[in-house]
Formats: C-alpha cells, structure tokens, sequence
C-alpha cells in the first residue's frame, strides 16, 4: 500500500535512518529506486560520492539512501545515496587518521594521474605517490608504470597530519639497482655493454637497467682520443671493466683499457671545424695585427691627450664658477646683513614709539586721578 510506504517513509526521514533500495530505472537528470513499494527519485548529484560521475552502473544493483524529502500529499519523494557515502567515507578517514603510520603498507586503487605523479585511494583517504617514487628508472609520465583504476600495493613515507596529506611509496628496495649492482657486479670485472649515449668526456654504458656507467675519454683507447664518435657508436657492444663504485654519490667508473682487451681503433676522422692556415698567411696575419696594435696605441694616446685637454678646460672653467659663485655669497651675505641691521633699527623705533605712548597714558590716568 503506498499510504503505509510513505508513512514508512516520512519516519526514516525523520529519525535519519539509512535503507537499502534497488535501482530500477535510469531517468532524466537522475534515477530512480524503490523502498517498501515506494517509487523514490535520486537526482544525479545524490547518485554519486562526487558530482559528474556516471551513475549507469547502479542500474539494477542494490544501493543504501537517506530520505531528503517526503511529501504523501504530492506523492513525493526524494532520496540521496551520496549522503550515505559521505557519512562512510568520514567514519573510514577517522578510522585511518587514529591508525595510520609511517611505514605501514597498504593496498589501494589508483585514482588519477597527473604529471606530478598519481594518486591513491586508501580507503576514504587519498595518497600521493611522488612520480620519483614510482619507478628506479627515469619516466616522463606516471602512465608507464600504472594505470587508473590499478590496485596498488603502497607503504607511507610521509605524513602532514596538519594539511591532511599522506606521501607514499611505491619502489621496492628489492628493485633497487644499485643493490642488484652489489650482488651481480663486482670492482674488477670485466663484460660486455651496450654504449648508449656519449659526450665530450666520454661515454656512458648501461651496466643494468637504471645505472649506466662511465667510460672516460682517456679509458677508451691507447690512443690519444680527440672525439669520442670517432671511436665508439651509441648501441654498440663494448668489453669494459669495472674499475671503481661510489655507492654514496651513485656513480660507476669502467675503462675499455685492460690487459687482454682488444685495441679500440678510430674508427673515421672528423671534419676539422676550421681550414687550415699556411705559413705566407700567418705571417700576413702576424703583421696586419702589428699594424694595428701600433694603429690601436697612437689612437689611443691622442685619445688620452684630448681628454686631458678637455679635464683641464673643464676644470678652469669649473674654478672660475667658483669664484663667481663665491662673490654671489658674499655680496648677499652683506645684503642681507644690511636688511637685518634696518630691520633691527625700525623695531627699536617702534618699541620706543611703543614705550612712549605708554608713558602719556600713564601721564593722563595720573591727572585724571
């Protein structure tokens, strides 16, 4: 009967009381479920934990709602699935906050992925592995190593208990090429690389993956080595040997000079970068250079002399402003000495005026008396 479902209904809104509801149908703008022979409609934005996400796959399942609205006289009836999700999601944050600690491991789901690296849902709290820690190896974007939706096995590295951040870690030691270098390699050793990149002072060969080490320009042959491309090429297999490990500073020296190994030959000779001068033209050269050094320093000396010339100039005319300037000061200092000296004399006539019409108003009070 739907009068005693809306009663039902209008109780659970009122106590707060979470239901269980199937899905039947998908509508416009939101779907519909159905409590206790009801049919009650949930709008989109209360299908979903976050506003936008498809809600298609609740189509038929079976769902928890809190009643927002119950109305028998319009025979209406709203409900919210997210309200439900929000109070599980706080409960499970809550739950991990009073938990949670560095070092503890966790199974999560990758969320989304950024250029920075990717984030996990731990279960109400969202972590961040750092695109560093996704991988020993160098990666231009967290998409090669997981993919959203990826469950992922993550311990805490980190925690910001003040912004609500967790920081985690996704490399296992156990993967870590240095320490497959210490059990696989040993100094001394000799075998064979790949060359795959070079530089002016030498060229780097991949020992395993994630570690490649240095062959100096002066390890590379017996002969003196001007370029290294005249010698080796990237992707080429080379005999090396393991001459030194610096573990802390994660950096590995080989050398392809040892006893036994074969002679490393140039293999082509590089264009010279310039065109190669003759005798006649070095002379010519040297003597054009004399020439205008000898150009350079009579310039210069008749540069030098001008500027002198011109210093002292300046500086007569500078001592003649002086002076002009000084017999400006004077003659207004006696100016205005002259003008203080009238001044001072027109107030001791006034004071005197002053004092004198004083002494007549005395004189007449005194008669009148």
């Amino acid at each position: 009967d739907t009068a005693v479902g809306m009663d039902f209904l209008m109780q659970a809104a009122d106590e707060g009381e979470v239901l269980k509801a199937k899905v039947t149908e998908l509508v416009n703008k939101g779907l519909i479920v159905v409590i206790n022979g009801v049919r009650v409609f949930v709008p989109a934005s209360q299908a979903t934990l976050r506003r936008g996400e498809n809600y298609d796959n609740l189509l038929n399942t079976e769902v928890k709602v809190k009643m927002l609205e119950v109305n028998p006289a319009r025979r209406r009836a709203i409900a919210s699935i997210r309200a439900v999700l929000q109070e599980e999601i706080a409960e499970l944050r809550e739950k991990f906050w009073s938990t949670v600690e560095e070092g503890k491991e966790y199974r999560g789901v990758v969320k989304s992925l950024t250029s920075y690296g990717a984030f996990v849902d731990l279960g109400g709290v969202d972590g961040m592995i750092h695109i560093s820690e996704l991988s020993w190896q160098r990666i231009k974007s967290p998409a090669e190593v997981v993919s959203v939706g990826d469950k992922v096995d993550v311990y805490v590295k980190e925690i910001d208990r003040d912004r609500m951040r967790i920081s985690l870690g996704y490399r296992k030691e156990e993967d870590n090429p240095w320490e497959r270098l210490k059990n696989s390699h040993e100094v001394g050793e000799i075998f064979k690389a790949p060359v795959v990149s070079t530089t002016k002072f030498g060229a780097f060969v991949r020992i395993v993956p994630g570690i490649d080490g240095l062959v100096h320009i002066s390890e590379i042959s017996d002969e003196h080595v001007e370029k290294v491309t005249d010698y080796l090429d990237i992707g080429e297999m080379v005999d090396v040997k393991l001459i030194g490990v610096d573990y802390d500073r994660r950096r590995v020296s080989l050398s392809m000079k040892f006893e036994g190994a074969t002679p490393v030959v140039r293999k082509r000779k590089s264009e010279p970068e310039e065109f190669e001068e003759t005798i006649e033209d070095v002379k010519q050269a040297g003597s054009a250079a004399d020439d205008a050094v000898q150009d350079e320093i009579a310039l210069t000396a008749e540069s030098e002399s001008a500027e002198t010339e011109e210093n002292l100039s300046v500086c007569e005319i500078a001592v003649e402003e002086a002076e002009e300037e000084t017999e400006k000061t004077v003659e207004t200092k006696e100016s205005e000495e002259a003008v203080e000296a009238e001044e001072a004399t027109a107030e001791e006539a006034e004071d005197a005026e002053e004092n004198e019409a004083c002494d007549i108003k005395s004189d007449n009070a005194a008669d009148e008396v």
